[in-house]
C-alpha cells in the first residue's frame, strides 16, 4: 500500500484550502427558473468546476463532453473520456479513459442535467484555437480573481486536489492513474485495469468537509 503524501507539486501547484473550494461554489452560477422550468443559459459556469473538483478531469476534457460520454458500466454511471468526435482531443494517448461519477454530483442532479442536454454538455461554448475549454474564460474572470491571487492556484489546482486527496487516502497508483488518465511507466507489467466498481470507491474518496453546496433541482 502506497503512503506518499502530496505536500505541493513538482510544476508549482497548490490544491485549494476547503475555505476557497467554498468560495468557489459559492460563485457557481445556478439556472434560472422559466414556467416552472429550470433554464441553464451557461451551464458550463456551474458545472464544470464541480465535475473536477470530483472528477479529476483536465478543464479541456470537461468542456468537449457530449451527452453520449456519459455512460453505464456495470450498473455504475461514469464519464467517458474520449477523443472519438472530430471537435474532441486528449492530452495524452493515457488520457483515454472511463471515470466513475461521484455521489455528489449524482446528489446535485448531473444526471437529469445530462437527460436534458440534446449533443453537447456545454453547448454555450464554441471552439476557439482548437478547444472548447478556449472559450471558457468564466472561472479566471469571475471566482479566481475573488478567491484566490496565490501563486500556483488556478483552476488546474482542481485537479491537483484530487490527485492530492487520493494519494494521501493511500488510493494506489495503480487506481490514480486510470481515474486520472496518467501514464504508468512502461516498465510496470504488474497493472491490470481494475473493475469499475474500485475505481468508484476511489472516487468517493474524494471530499470537502463543512462544504455547503446548492441544489440547482430543489425538491
Amino acid at each position: 500500500m502506497e503512503r506518499t503524501k502530496v505536500k505541493k507539486s513538482v510544476i508549482g501547484l497548490k490544491p485549494f484550502s476547503n475555505e476557497e473550494i467554498q468560495a468557489i461554489i459559492d460563485r457557481l452560477v445556478l439556472p434560472e427558473t422559466d414556467n416552472d422550468m429550470l433554464a441553464w443559459e451557461k451551464p458550463a459556469n456551474f458545472w464544470v468546476p464541480l465535475i473536477s473538483m470530483f472528477s479529476g478531469m483536465r478543464k479541456s476534457e470537461i468542456c468537449q463532453l457530449y451527452k453520449s460520454d456519459v455512460v453505464e458500466q456495470d450498473g455504475v454511471p461514469c464519464i467517458r473520456v474520449t477523443d472519438e468526435k472530430e471537435d474532441q482531443s486528449l492530452k495524452f494517448r493515457s488520457s483515454h479513459r472511463l471515470v466513475p461519477i461521484h455521489s455528489q454530483l449524482l446528489a446535485l442532479g448531473f444526471l437529469r442535467y445530462v437527460d436534458g442536454c440534446q449533443e453537447r454538455l456545454f453547448p454555450e461554448l464554441k471552439i476557439l484555437r482548437g478547444m472548447y475549454s478556449q472559450s471558457w474564460k468564466w472561472f479566471d474572470r469571475n471566482v479566481m480573481r475573488d478567491v484566490s491571487k496565490e501563486p500556483g492556484k488556478t483552476f488546474s489546482s482542481l485537479r491537483y486536489g484530487v490527485a492530492a486527496q487520493m494519494a494521501n487516502a493511500d488510493i494506489t497508483m495503480h487506481l490514480r492513474a486510470p481515474l486520472l488518465g496518467h501514464a504508468l511507466p512502461e516498465w510496470d507489467e504488474s497493472f491490470i485495469r481494475p473493475p469499475i466498481s474500485a475505481l468508484r470507491d476511489a472516487i468517493e474518496k474524494i471530499e470537502y468537509p463543512n462544504v455547503c453546496f446548492p441544489l440547482p433541482y430543489p425538491d
